[in-house]
This record gives structure tokens, C-alpha cells and sequence, in this order.
């Protein structure tokens, strides 16, 4: 198989810039860019602590665009590899083979519906709870959207290479601001001016198991709520309501599958930063996990935590359920608790 992977990881990647030149205009323009300084890092071998070149890094953008206008009518093209050619969506038989030789490939529809595409070395794979997770290290090719974890059907990827440029971004951005929030206190302790790459791997390594048990979370929500979840999104569109299932959706699976370890494991560093990306509607729609790490924060007492997170493990899967029959009801003021959500999402 090694001799075969220049020429794999030539396809692999074509595919993701096609997948790209569909998809990379539906962004703004500060995400947009912001992106395109990670894939930039990425396509160049750059460590996070490498200052990126201006002038370079525009004419790289220009040239990838370009790229784009050539690639945006073309056809995903098929996987050949040892005289045999896949469909680069078929993930069963492409994907089976790849990692009985250590690696992990991808092809599928993510968020959005958009074409997503990736090929890594394969790091790890496990079963939990009955679900197949596969850990993926270096990344071999990958496009500009690079989703760092995401589930499909049962099976769950977390892309290591990928976490790593989510963290650094994270990191960035409050070294930006550098306010006195959750997120600082995650940081405290690394040395992020002279040590950022070393840093930044550490805190992948506290990261990385919540973010695979979100997945788990949301494996378990797929269970629970069926594909009637994903029709009443699609036709939602993009409205206070879908933007308050998504909500729902998402504090259901941290209750049921992260935040009970998460307080258990007693790791602060993951907590803190756990609660720095806890914001924007999460924080309206559950004011009392807030409030209850406030707490935490000023007397160090995690049975605060502790109760909000065992009843969010019923309120946040049940608002789901409401959700869902609202909507197959045509009545979606029906329920109380639901009303009052929606009035929260609404201006």
C-alpha cells in the first residue's frame, strides 16, 4: 500500500479542493480568512509558532482561489488504488480497506450537506458503548472545512491534526483579547509565548476525550430522536427554532455523556476551557449551569455542577422530544418549556 499513497493522497486531495470550491464561499469573510490562515499553516508544514508572511500568505489565497474557479463544475472523481476503482463517498469499502493498512479515510456529506473529504494515518481505533471511534493522527489530505470530531451512523471520527488547529485557534483569539474569563483560566500554567506548540499539543491531549464523549453524546441523541431529527432541521432551515433544537440538541449530549466525567474527573484545565467555548445561546437557553460554575469558580464546590448536569441529563433530551413532536404537529408553541425557548432565540 505505501508505494501506492503519493498517488492516493493526490486523488484524496483533489477531491477535498473540489469539495472546497462548492462550499468556501458560504462563509463570511473573517471566518472565511481565518480558515484560510489554518489551511494555509497546514498545507505548508507550519508549526503554530512560525509567523505567517503576509505578502505570502495573500498570494497563496489568490492562487487557491484561482484553483477553485477551475474545480467548482468538476465531478468528484473516483478512488483507484491497486487497479481498482471507489466512489469516493463509498465509505464501506474504501474506508475498510484503508484502515486494515493504518490509515483512515473519509467521504461523506457534513454539516450542511456540503462534500467532505479526508485521509490520515490511523492513530487508534476503539468501541465504546457499542460505537466503533477511530482516532486519526497526521493528516495526509484535508480542505479548508475540517470538521476536528463528527459522527456518521454509529461510527465516530476525531481528527487529532485537525483538533490541534481548533485548539491553537482558540488560543489565539484570547491571546488577542486576553480577558479574564473561563478561557484564561485554562491557560493558566502554559507557557503560550515561548512554549505555544508544545502548549498547544498538551491541551489537545486534556481536550480530546471530552470532545470524542460529546460525540457519544450525540450518538446517543441519534438513537433516541431517529432520522425524524435530521428531516425537521432540513425543513427548519435556518430560524430561531433550528437554531434552538441545535442548541438543545447539542447541551444533550454534553449532559448525558460529558459533563457528569467531566465534573468527575476533577481536571480544571479541561473544565475551565469546557466553559470558555460555553457561550452565545448555550448560555441563554441553561442559565443555571452558568451560575452553578460561577460558584465552582469563587468556593472551588462542584456539587453545583454536579446537579445541573444530572438534571440537564432529563430536561435537555426531553426538550429535544418536544421539539420534534412540535414540529410534527405543525404546532410549535404547544408546550410551555418550549415557547419559552423559542422566545429566548427570537430578537
Amino acid at each position: 500500500m505505501s508505494d501506492f499513497l503519493p498517488h492516493l493522497i493526490r486523488q484524496v486531495q483533489a477531491n477535498c479542493d473540489r469539495a472546497d470550491a462548492r462550499s468556501a464561499q458560504q462563509f463570511t469573510l473573517c471566518t472565511y480568512l481565518l480558515k484560510m490562515r489554518e489551511f494555509y499553516r497546514w498545507r505548508q508544514g507550519l508549526g503554530f509558532s512560525a509567523t505567517l508572511q503576509k505578502r505570502e500568505l495573500n498570494h497563496w489565497i489568490v492562487d487557491h482561489e484561482e484553483l477553485w474557479e477551475d474545480l467548482e463544475e468538476q465531478e468528484f472523481e473516483p478512488i483507484s488504488i491497486q487497479g481498482k476503482r471507489f466512489d469516493p463517498y463509498d465509505q464501506e469499502a474504501l474506508g475498510g480497506l484503508l484502515a486494515a493498512e493504518g490509515f483512515v479515510y473519509n467521504g461523506g456529506l457534513g454539516a450542511k450537506s456540503w462534500p467532505h473529504f479526508f485521509l490520515a494515518e490511523l492513530e487508534r481505533e476503539e468501541t465504546i458503548d457499542g460505537v466503533a471511534c477511530l482516532v486519526a493522527g497526521k493528516e495526509l489530505a484535508r480542505g479548508m472545512v475540517a470538521p476536528p470530531a463528527f459522527k456518521q451512523g454509529e461510527r465516530i471520527y476525531l481528527r487529532r491534526d485537525t483538533l490541534r488547529f481548533w485548539v491553537h485557534a482558540k488560543v489565539e483569539e484570547w491571546q488577542f483579547k486576553k480577558r479574564d474569563n473561563p478561557m484564561a483560566r485554562a491557560l493558566l500554567g502554559f507557557n503560550l509565548e515561548s512554549a505555544l506548540d508544545e502548549s498547544v499539543e498538551n491541551l489537545t491531549e486534556r481536550i480530546l476525550p471530552w470532545v470524542l464523549r460529546h460525540e457519544l453524546g450525540e450518538v446517543e441523541m441519534g438513537r433516541r430522536l431517529g432520522p425524524a431529527w435530521g428531516e425537521m432541521l432540513s425543513d427548519l432551515g435556518r430560524s430561531p427554532t433550528e437554531l434552538v433544537a441545535r442548541t438543545a440538541r447539542d447541551l444533550a449530549a454534553d449532559s448525558l455523556c460529558v459533563l457528569p466525567q467531566l465534573i468527575e474527573s476533577g481536571d480544571n484545565v479541561a473544565l475551565h476551557w469546557y466553559f470558555g467555548n460555553h457561550q452565545g445561546m448555550p448560555t441563554t437557553l441553561w442559565p443555571g449551569l452558568q451560575a452553578a460554575y460561577e460558584e465552582f469558580k469563587l468556593k472551588g464546590e462542584l456539587q453545583g455542577l454536579a446537579n445541573e448536569a444530572a438534571s440537564g441529563a432529563q430536561r435537555w433530551p426531553q426538550l429535544c422530544q418536544k421539539i420534534l413532536a412540535s414540529h410534527q404537529s405543525q404546532d410549535p408553541w404547544k408546550e410551555p418549556e418550549l415557547a419559552a425557548a423559542l422566545k429566548l432565540s427570537l430578537p
